[in-house]
């Protein structure tokens, strides 16, 4: 479930991200355009633009290659804001309702003062501080169509020749110009301070954007390329902590953006209404999505770790049919009057010889003919093996001094961990007196889990013990295998190991979260000497949910924004009759 609702989390601050950018930019349109008192339209069009760049992100959990459209819109965003707070040195008007403001009889303000009652004065005055109004103005549009080619430019140039690190760029330039808007409002907050109320409109914004910024920079890192650096890497992966803060600080700093455009927007009746309808709009249909989702998500993944039960089960039923083949390619070796007579006749090179050949074209790992003394005298996948005695071999021992055959699970000395195998042992008979004993057997190494997850799909994990002897999980190298580690999951040690029973559960397997189910392996006398996991990530069985939980906000996102926009204009008809 915890994919669910990162996942979930992350749509709740895009759409929160969403409600800030349609609001605030609301508020300056209506101020600039009905109430005369903001001259630029840079935050307008800054917020507007950070709404439809969350928008994109949306639509980037569905198809990922609008994340590009998303950050250059996101770019675009944050430089329209940052030109908005260079521009415009006070925001106090924002703070006195429209209502009591001091309107000329034509609604706008008077163009400038009267100097000792001297028209003519007042009109040169007048004249002056307009022309340096329009080239302040004309340098302002000439920095700004700059700095947007070279934006455009420069991600250009980025695309063509590090075109992997494409991402990684925007988000830095969305970060570079979060960082330049943070100076401008602390030099706000230090030289605009002289109430309770002016301070709140600038410590707000700027604890807002510090926030963005710290967002920033670690989405700069969630949005690299693959690279071979071990925390770069992990730092990429889907839900990983760096996004997961990433997504934390992006709540924080909206979160205050959001209260900064409140206190204006509050002092405005009809723009106060249309944004609370807005978001109760939103707040319902975040829910009817919550609901929805987490409904249809609670029986998939009840059906999938019921799924990976059944494939444990398999596995264990695969696991128990080794075990027979074993002991049925031993009972047919026993059979074959050639190696009987190699037996008789003492011929070892050429017994060795034959039993190559039953090796390669029976596919088992291993054969050993013992003599009726339990020592090696063929083994044709390690000489080593042979005169080696078995003395400590229970199995073998018991299979002689019985003369009969026996099959069980046993554990077999490996590199990093000892290897479950499966052993079928058969006495050789000949004229009704035992003159040898051929085992045959197969390994549960990392041979035999690739060849299950070939036809299976799902990762399978062979315990020895609590340790893992065989995994197809690796590392984050993508070349190390997961093997000679322990399972520290005390519920899994206890169920399986301990209680022999089958156990699922989601887990956390090197930073990617598996459905896993766990069944018991014994061996002829019922002891408990390892287990076998199936398991599958999440997101692969997640993703079919992911999308109808996607495609839900989706839904609700461009209701919001069709509210958004079929609201405004009555607003703003109604603003211009009050």
């Amino acid at each position: 479930m915890n994919q669910f609702w990162l996942e979930y989390l992350y749509f709740v601050v895009s759409i929160f991200a969403i409600l800030v950018g349609i609001s605030a930019a609301s508020l300056f349109v209506i101020t600039m355009r009905a109430e005369k008192k903001l001259k630029t339209i840079w935050r307008a069009l800054g917020f507007s633009l950070i709404a439809l760049s969350f928008l994109l992100f949306i639509l980037e959990r569905k198809y990922s290659i609008i994340g590009i459209a998303a950050l250059i819109t996101e770019v675009f965003a944050f430089f329209s804001i940052y030109k908005g707070v260079s521009s415009e040195p006070d925001l106090t008007p924002l703070q006195l309702a429209p209502d009591y403001m001091a309107y000329t009889p034509t609604g706008t303000i008077p163009a400038g003062p009267v100097i000792n009652n001297n028209p003519a004065a007042s009109v040169m005055a007048n004249t002056l501080i307009e022309a340096n109004q329009s080239k302040k103005q004309k340098k302002e549009r000439i920095v700004s169509i700059t700095a947007i080619v070279l934006i455009i430019a420069l991600s250009v140039l980025i695309y063509i020749f590090l075109r992997q690190y494409i991402h990684s760029a925007l988000a830095a330039g969305v970060a570079v110009f979060i960082a330049a808007t943070i100076p401008i409002q602390v030099r706000r907050l230090r030289t605009q301070s002289k109430d309770r109320a002016t301070r709140a409109q600038n410590i707000y914004p700027l604890i807002g954007y510090i926030m963005l910024l710290i967002s920033g920079i670690f989405y700069i890192f969630y949005r690299l390329p693959d690279l071979n650096i071990v925390f770069l890497r992990q730092a990429k992966l889907e839900y990983s902590a760096v996004w997961q803060i990433a997504v934390f600080f992006s709540a924080l700093g909206f979160l205050f953006l959001f209260i900064w455009a409140w206190n204006f927007i509050k002092l405005r009746v009809f723009l106060r209404t249309y944004v609370v309808i807005l978001t109760v709009a939103i707040i319902i249909s975040t829910l009817g999505s919550l609901v929805f989702t987490s409904l249809i998500f609670t029986i998939v993944e009840k059906n999938n770790l019921q799924l990976m039960i059944q494939g444990s089960q398999a596995q264990q039923v695969i696991l128990v049919d080794r075990s027979n083949a074993a002991l049925f390619i031993a009972r047919t070796i026993s059979n074959d009057s050639g190696t009987k007579s190699l037996i008789i006749s003492d011929n070892k090179t050429d017994l060795s010889t034959k039993m190559r050949d039953f090796l390669d074209q029976s596919g088992v790992d291993f054969i050993k003919i013992y003599n009726q003394d339990a020592v090696v005298i063929a083994s044709p996948q390690d000489e080593r093996d042979v005169n080696q005695t078995a003395t400590n071999d229970s199995l073998l021992q018991n299979a002689i001094s019985e003369k009969k055959q026996a099959k069980s699970f046993d554990v077999e000395p490996g590199v990093l961990s000892d290897v479950i195998v499966a052993r079928g042992i058969v006495p050789i008979i000949s004229n009704n007196n035992l003159i040898g004993m051929v085992e045959v057997g197969y390994k549960f190494d990392n041979a035999y889990v690739d060849f299950a997850k070939e036809k299976t799909t799902l990762d399978v994990t062979i315990y020895t013990g609590s340790k893992r002897s065989a995994t197809t999980i690796k590392t984050l190298d993508g070349v190390s295998r997961w093997t000679g580690s322990e399972e520290t999951d005390q519920n899994v040690v206890k169920t399986v190991l301990q209680n022999g029973e089958e156990y699922s559960l989601t887990a956390d397997r090197l930073g990617i979260i598996y459905y896993n189910a766990y069944e018991p392996i014994r061996n002829t006398n019922g002891q408990i000497i390892g287990m076998v996991s199936v398991g599958v990530p999440t997101n692969i069985l997640f993703e079919n949910t992911r999308q109808q939980l996607i495609s839900t906000f989706l839904i609700m996102t461009l209701v919001s924004i069709l509210i958004a926009m079929i609201g405004y204009y009555p607003l703003r008809s109604f603003q211009k009759k009050s």
